[in-house]
């Protein structure tokens, strides 16, 4: 597969996708019990499947950048940053495409550019929407590069993916961080 990015490919180890599993029904199991539900953007995709793959985006990125995991359980939202990279607040944003996408905040309060976060990345990952449930040591993982709050911003695209307006920055606009 032909990439920009100077980011290998990486994949989760058997301990990682144990955590990961673990962490994954802790949290269902913790939105369950304080009723919590999800505004769920992600077609095709299961709530546990949403949770995995985000935190195992965040487990690639702390290998790379020998950084902290944040393992907490959260009653909502988290502190409004997922890791510090270079020193910067950062978002890590992990999908099955490769674009940075973030909903709209002129059509939409959730989803978006959190206050807290200087700078966002994105991880992609070859697991499909209705397996990530299921991400496993075969899961192929890929840092696909960043962007600060300000570029984003001043460069992002308005698209539309068929629920509303959403900002898109393309593969080719991030940065390696």
């Amino acid at each position: 597969m032909e990439t920009t990015t100077k980011y290998p490919l990486m994949h989760l180890t058997a301990r990682e996708v144990l955590q990961l599993r673990q962490f994954t029904n802790l949290c269902k199991a913790n939105k369950n019990e304080h009723q919590i539900t999800d505004r769920k953007y992600t077609t095709g995709a299961t709530e546990k499947g949403i949770i995995m793959l985000g935190k195992a985006g965040e487990v690639i990125v702390s290998r790379y950048y020998n950084t902290e995991i944040d393992w907490e359980i959260y009653i909502g939202a988290d502190h409004g940053f997922d890791t510090t990279i270079n020193g910067k607040t950062t978002e890590i944003k992990t999908s099955s495409q490769k674009d940075l996408i973030i909903n709209d905040p002129q059509h939409c309060k959730y989803g978006l550019w959190k206050p807290e976060t200087e700078q966002c990345l994105v991880v992609w990952c070859n697991q499909p929407k209705n397996q990530w449930e299921n991400i496993g040591t075969n899961t192929q993982f890929q840092i696909i590069g960043g962007t600060t709050r300000e570029n984003f911003f001043a460069n992002a695209q308005k698209t539309d993916y068929g629920y509303g307006p959403r900002l898109t920055l393309k593969e080719n606009q991030l940065t390696h961080l």
